[in-house]
């Protein structure tokens, strides 16, 4: 991707993309449950 942001791929059926903000972090497609958004996470 580009510096700050980063995607998660084959966790799941869709693709997490974390974005690098100022503020925080934004997370478009959290993935469908909670334990594979986790262990996407704790990459």
């Amino acid at each position: 991707m580009t510096e700050g942001v980063y995607q998660v791929r084959g966790f799941d059926v869709s693709n997490m993309t974390v974005v690098e903000g100022p503020d925080g972090l934004v997370i478009v497609d959290p993935l469908i449950s909670e334990e594979c958004a986790d262990a996407a996470l704790a990459l």
